[in-house]
C-alpha cells in the first residue's frame, strides 16, 4: 500500500526543484479524511508559484487507484499588505478612505477607534467583494460609515486575510479628523454696499485653512488677486494692511471683492461682496443758519453737506447768558437730514430746544459712510430767547401821589428797546376838555419816552428819572406802563399802574 503527491509547476516564478514527489507515510496512508494536515515529507515549494497537484495511490491488493488532479494551486506564504493609505496620520479629510492591497483578499475589515476613550471601537465594517481585489480602492465615508462624527479624532485600522488564509499585519492611521463642513468667513471688511477709506482688508475665519485668496474687481476685466500668506490662514481674525495697491483704488467706483478659502480637509467656500465704494474724501459741512451773533426765538437750522452722511450732529455748548445745566446739548441728525442739504431753516427732527437766555457755540460735525470725518463748521455767540421779557413797575403804586417823574422798575433780561408810557386820565367834565377832545390831533393825552441803553439793562432800576422823560402836568392823573422788546423780538408789557397824580412838573 502506497500513496504519492506530485507537484508540477505550471506558472508563477520558476521553481527549479520542481516537480516534487511526496510519499505518504504511516498514518497518512490510513483510511479516512485528513483535513488540513502537514505532510511529514512536505516539499519545499516556491512562494507564489502555481502548481498542478496530482495524487496517485496503490491499495492493499496492489491495485492502482484513479489519480486525482487539482490544477492551478498557488503556493502563498506572503502576508497581504495594505499600503498607500490615505488620509495620513494627523490630518483632516472630507470624503473617502483610499488604500492599495498587495493581493486579492478573502476578507477584510476597517475598524474605527476613538483614542480619547481608551481606544474603544466605535465602528467596524467588513470590506465588500469589490473592495477585496488587488490594487487601489476608495471607500466613501458617508456611504459606509454614517455613524462617524465630524470634528472628532479617530484611529482607523485595516486588516485582511488572503486566499491562502495569511493574515495581514494591521495598518493603522491615527489622529485623523473627518470634516465635510466648508470654512466660514465672517466680519469681512469691506462688506457689500459699503464704503472703504483704506487699502486694508480684514476678515475672520472659523478654522485653519490650507489655502486662501481674494480678488478685487475694480472695472471691466480689471482684477487684482492676492494669495494669503501662511500666517493669514489660521483660524481667527486677520487684517491685511495696505494689501490693495493704490492703482486699483478709484474713488466713487463700484468694486467687488471675492474671498475664497479651502480648509485642511479640502472643503472650499467663497464669499462675494459687491458694490463697494472707495472714498477717502471727507464730507464738507457748512452751517447756513443760524449765523454768528444771531438771536433765536425758535431753534431752527439750515446747512449744506457735500454727500450723504453716516452720522451728523449739532453740538450746542453754552458759553454765556443763563446757565444751561444740560449743556452741551446734542442734536442727532436722522432721516432726510443726513441725506441732503437743508437749504431752508427747519426745526430738528428730534425736537431739541435750547435753554432760554443762554448763549451758545454751535458746532456741526459729520462722518461719511467711509468713516471720513468732516472739518466741523462752527458759529458762536448765538442767543436763544423764546420767552417774553418780564417787566415789573416797583414804584409808583396804584392811587399814589408823586412829586416828580422818578420811577422804579425791574427787567428780567436785557432789552433791545423799550418805552415808558404815561397816559393822562380823564377827570370831571369841563368845556375846555371837551374842546380839546374835539381837536385830539392837536393835543395828546399820552406821553411816550424811549428808553436809553442804561435803562434797558437786566435788573432793578430804582428811583430814576428817564433820560428822555417828557413834561407831566401838575395835578393831572396818569396811568403808567412800560413796554419792552428783548433781543429775540419778544414783547413784554408791565402791569398798568392806575391813578397816579403828579404834583410837580418835571422832566
Amino acid at each position: 500500500m502506497s500513496g504519492d503527491f506530485f507537484w508540477e509547476q505550471t506558472g508563477g516564478p520558476p521553481d527549479y526543484s520542481a516537480p516534487h514527489q511526496v510519499s505518504l507515510v504511516n498514518e497518512e496512508l490510513t483510511k479516512g479524511e485528513k483535513p488540513y494536515i502537514t505532510l511529514t515529507n512536505s516539499p519545499v515549494l516556491r512562494d507564489s508559484a502555481i502548481y498542478k497537484v496530482r495524487f496517485a495511490g496503490v491499495n492493499m491488493a496492489g491495485s492502482g487507484l484513479d489519480s486525482i488532479i487539482v490544477p492551478n494551486v498557488t503556493f502563498d506564504v506572503t502576508l497581504p499588505q495594505f499600503y498607500d493609505v490615505l488620509p495620513k496620520d494627523s490630518t483632516t479629510f472630507n470624503s473617502a478612505l483610499f488604500y492599495h492591497v498587495s493581493e486579492d483578499l478573502k476578507s477584510g475589515t476597517v475598524s474605527w477607534f476613538t483614542p480619547e476613550t481608551d481606544s474603544a471601537q466605535v465602528f467596524s465594517f467588513d470590506l465588500q467583494t469589490e473592495d477585496l481585489s488587488k490594487g487601489a480602492h476608495e471607500i466613501v465615508v458617508y456611504e459606509r460609515f454614517q455613524g462617524i462624527e465630524e470634528g472628532k479624532s479617530y484611529l482607523v485600522e485595516f486588516t485582511g486575510v488572503d486566499l491562502a488564509e495569511n493574515e495581514s499585519v494591521p495598518f493603522t492611521i491615527s489622529k485623523i479628523v473627518y470634516d465635510i463642513t466648508p470654512p466660514v468667513f465672517t466680519n469681512v471688511i469691506p462688506s457689500t454696499e459699503s464704503y472703504l477709506n483704506s487699502p486694508d482688508i480684514s476678515y475672520e475665519i472659523n478654522e485653519d485653512l490650507h489655502s486662501g485668496s481674494f480678488s478685487w474687481d475694480y472695472g471691466w476685466r480689471r482684477e487684482f488677486k492676492y494669495d494669503f500668506e501662511l500666517d493669514e490662514l489660521g483660524s481667527g481674525g486677520h487684517v491685511l494692511k495696505n494689501v490693495l495697491p493704490q492703482d486699483v483704488l478709484d474713488e466713487d467706483r463700484d468694486n467687488n471683492l471675492i474671498i475664497i478659502g479651502t480648509d485642511l480637509a479640502g472643503n472650499s467656500s467663497s464669499m462675494e461682496l459687491s458694490n463697494i465704494v472707495y472714498d477717502v474724501t471727507p464730507p464738507e459741512l457748512f452751517i447756513k443758519y443760524p449765523e454768528t451773533n444771531d438771536v433765536l426765538t425758535t431753534f431752527e437750522f439750515a446747512f449744506t453737506i457735500s454727500e450723504v452722511l453716516k452720522d451728523g450732529r449739532f453740538i450746542c455748548t453754552q458759553t454765556a447768558g443763563t446757565f444751561d445745566e444740560k449743556s452741551p446739548r446734542l442734536i442727532q441728525l436722522s432721516g432726510y437730514e443726513l441725506e441732503k442739504s437743508q437749504k431752508s431753516k427747519k426745526p430738528p427732527l428730534n425736537k431739541t430746544i435750547l435753554n432760554n437766555g443762554s448763549v451758545y457755540e454751535i458746532e456741526f460735525k459729520g462722518v461719511d459712510f467711509a468713516d471720513n470725518f468732516a472739518q466741523p463748521s462752527v458759529v458762536s455767540n448765538v442767543l436763544f430767547d423764546n420767552e417774553n421779557p418780564e417787566i415789573i413797575i416797583l414804584a409808583p403804586a396804584n392811587n399814589e401821589i408823586v412829586y416828580g417823574a422818578s420811577i422804579s422798575y425791574s427787567l428780567s433780561e436785557n432789552l433791545k428797546e423799550g418805552k415808558i408810557m404815561w397816559k393822562k386820565k380823564e377827570g370831571k367834565f369841563s368845556l375846555m376838555r371837551l374842546i380839546l377832545s374835539l381837536f385830539s390831533f392837536l393835543a395828546s393825552d399820552s406821553k411816550e419816552t424811549d428808553m436809553v441803553e442804561k435803562e434797558l439793562t437786566k435788573g432793578d432800576h430804582i428811583k430814576i428819572v428817564p433820560y428822555n422823560q417828557t413834561e407831566l402836568k401838575t395835578g393831572e392823573i396818569y396811568s403808567l406802563t412800560i413796554q419792552g422788546v428783548d433781543m429775540g423780538g419778544n414783547i413784554g408789557n408791565s402791569a398798568i399802574i392806575q391813578e397816579i397824580q403828579v404834583m410837580n412838573p418835571s422832566k
